[in-house]
């Protein structure tokens, strides 16, 4: 071994010092009284010691060896230990700073901080104060002064060295993070028109609609001056070249319920002062409690961005379409620096006893939502945006990193402050070191009613595989008749035995989202013999069954006008070029348009398609197969329902045409072109290939 001085202190157990020393040794001081020390681990660089003694959690210890050589002891695993957890767990939903006129009270949570202060700024100058120990982990401070436009960093020693970071409980910043922002939150406020909304009273009434803010308007269509903002759904009376609605005007058209938003808390790789030199998803979070700021027209202004969301919110809540905000609360961009690590090292973090980090997200971190105050901390949050921004669910990007408990709470105490509130996410089984028992996971989605889940079954049988070597594997829509009997399942909510639900409200169904190839490229791949015409056929077909099967329909933004990455999929970091909407190329498909606009109306007209509950489903649901391949779907007994006797819908995969006589006359509704108009009544019809057609028997 080395004769190279090494001298390091940590609590990894309860009344245990770990010691880790360049030389052979049988005791050390311990705040200068003398302790036996056992060694059990060397290497070629020093050697491990323990020392058994009472520890106390909020006591500085110094450890010295027989030559007057002292470090302090740094606490390191045993912030896993549920006995901290338990002595520092803080219930109050104080922390953060509550600004007034005449002085504000900051509050953070560092329970292994021996000294903090509050470094402000404020009118150019800088300032600091003195934060004060109280209990449970918590620093206070209170400065007595109008503190409004204050920009503000922690300054904390913490294990022995000084940090600054940033407050996870700020509700802003400045560009890029760098500072938070004091907020008087009475000058944000504005009506958000939740009261007028029409209720969502269960999960099956929404119909969801995803998309980005900036890939919205980074096309300029909806005016240069809101190219990438939070502004660009504000902007009203803007029409394509054929005078078809686009932007906000647009989504009112086509009747969604929902907007699902990806990421707008701050994230880490886009330049708040310079937007165009990269783009990214939002999927590398860096302040989980602040509103992005590349999307603001001002990001330097800390109130611009808050504003701007709002008037977001407020122009949407307007047109009767609902918020639902995606947020990535399963890893951190930056794994030892971020905020939350840098307050508390290794608490929030996810790792094994020897502290080797989790990683079931390949992000090269996992969140910790098992321990207390890391559940609490992404529930506050949760909560904070229900209350304050009024908005109307959450999707959770990979909620399998996060525990049940956490997912399941977070439900109930968001339902409590909005009685529409949803909560869904991705449910994969992801490799953490999580319990699996404890995962949020599709594996458990029958003991998490009601939350929802996306369902990559019902993706994968529609229309093929979508992984990027899977591309070209066809689903059922798109020629595989070989799964016409997975196909009832999908269309059934995916409630039968052996598939995820119980209950189909908790079946988010979708063909596209931002993951992955579009549809329209997908087909390309996968039927490549087909002309435009068929292909968009199949499209419309993907589509028809994603509105009217049992769940939740989930729609990507631009699906229904083959919006294309030009043949890219995992376009997380692709330029505006590949991922904006391109609003002109609606003119190109708007019959697509009109044909959703009409399966959506015709979703909310029919009761039946909301029905979720597995009795229900058993007692009205009906099935055939024709010719071995097509699937004839029927709802009977709907007189109490939709004031009807029977509703029948076809879905043709081949390109065949069948013959199919009914017991009497039908009236045909739609067909995967949309509505129709006139009164077709039929008892002998042709079934069309590659098509989908609906009918109803009315009550004599």
């Amino acid at each position: 071994m080395e004769n190279t001085f090494y001298f390091k202190a940590y609590q990894d157990h309860l009344n245990i010092i770990t010691v880790e020393y360049h030389a052979l040794i049988d005791s050390f001081y311990v705040n200068q009284l003398l302790y036996p020390a056992k060694m059990i681990q060397k290497n070629d660089f020093y050697y491990t010691y323990q020392i058994e003694l009472p520890l106390e959690f909020e006591k500085t210890y110094i450890i010295s060896d027989k030559f007057f050589n002292h470090i302090e002891m740094e606490r390191r695993y045993i912030v896993k230990d549920p006995a901290f957890d338990d002595y520092f767990y803080y219930d109050k939903e104080d922390l953060g700073v509550q600004y007034h006129p005449s002085q504000s009270q900051f509050k953070v949570w560092a329970p292994l901080s021996s000294e903090g202060y509050i470094k402000y700024y404020l009118d150019g100058k800088v300032y600091i104060e003195p934060l004060n120990y109280t209990s449970k982990g918590v620093w206070e401070g209170i400065v007595t002064k109008d503190l409004k436009n204050a920009l503000y960093l922690y300054l904390l020693k913490t294990n022995g060295k000084w940090v600054e970071v940033v407050d996870p409980y700020c509700y802003s910043c400045n560009a890029n993070g760098q500072y938070g922002a004091v907020i008087d939150l009475l000058q944000t406020k504005m009506p958000l028109y939740e009261e007028q909304l029409t209720p969502c009273l269960k999960n099956t009434d929404a119909i969801i609609y995803e998309m980005s803010v900036r890939d919205f308007s980074s096309d300029n269509s909806l005016g240069k001056e809101v190219n990438n903002r939070y502004l660009a759904f504000c902007k009203e009376n803007i029409k394509t070249a054929n005078q078809h609605p686009i932007g906000i005007d647009y989504l009112s058209f086509l009747g969604i319920t929902h907007v699902q938003l990806m990421p707008i808390t701050d994230f880490a790789t886009v330049d708040e002062n310079d937007v165009k030199k990269f783009y990214n998803w939002g999927y590398d979070p860096f302040l989980w409690n602040c509103f992005e700021g590349s999307y603001s027209i001002n990001p330097n202004d800390p109130y611009q961005r808050i504003l701007e969301v709002k008037k977001m919110i407020q122009a949407l809540h307007k047109k009767n379409i609902r918020v639902v905000l995606d947020l990535v609360f399963n890893h951190f961009y930056y794994t030892k620096n971020n905020v939350l690590n840098l307050l508390v090292s290794n608490y929030f973090l996810q790792m094994d006893k020897s502290g080797h980090l989790s990683n079931g997200s390949f992000c090269g971190n996992d969140y910790d939502s098992s321990t207390k105050m890391g559940q609490k901390y992404i529930i506050d949050l949760a909560k904070r945006l229900v209350k304050e921004y009024q908005i109307d669910g959450f999707r959770l990007d990979l909620m399998g990193i996060l525990t049940k408990d956490t997912v399941l709470k977070m439900y109930h105490e968001c339902k409590k402050i909005n009685p529409s509130f949803i909560l869904y996410g991705e449910g994969w089984n992801m490799p953490s070191m999580l319990d699996e028992s404890k995962r949020a996971s599709l594996l458990h989605a029958k003991e998490m009613l009601p939350i929802a889940f996306f369902n990559d079954y019902f993706r994968d049988i529609v229309k093929g595989k979508n992984f990027d070597r899977e591309l070209q594997e066809k689903g059922y829509v798109n020629g595989n008749t070989g799964f016409v009997y997975e196909m009832i399942k999908a269309m059934k909510g995916s409630v039968d035995p052996y598939c995820y639900f119980d209950d189909a409200s908790q079946s988010i169904n979708y063909v596209e989202c931002h993951d992955n190839a579009t549809l329209h490229d997908k087909l390309l791949i996968s039927n490549p013999d087909y002309d435009d015409a068929t292909r968009n056929q199949i499209l419309l077909c993907c589509l028809a069954c994603t509105v009217f099967a049992l769940g939740i329909p989930f729609l990507h933004a631009g699906i229904e006008f083959h919006r294309s990455k030009q043949g890219k999929t995992n376009t997380y970091n692709e330029p505006d070029s590949i991922n904006a909407i391109h609003w002109q190329q609606l003119d190109q498909y708007f019959d697509n348009c009109l044909a959703l606009k009409d399966f959506i109306a015709l979703r909310k007209r029919y009761h039946i398609f909301s029905m979720h509950r597995f009795e229900d489903i058993q007692k009205h649901f009906h099935y055939a197969i024709l010719e071995h391949q097509i699937l004839k779907i029927s709802y009977q007994n709907l007189q109490e329902i939709d004031g009807i006797e029977e509703l029948v819908f076809f879905i043709n995969p081949t390109d065949k045409i069948l013959h199919f006589q009914f017991d009497q006359y039908f009236k045909m509704i739609c067909s995967e072109h949309g509505l129709i108009r006139n009164d077709v009544y039929c008892s002998n019809i042709n079934i069309n290939p590659f098509s989908f057609s609906m009918y109803i028997k009315e009550i004599k």
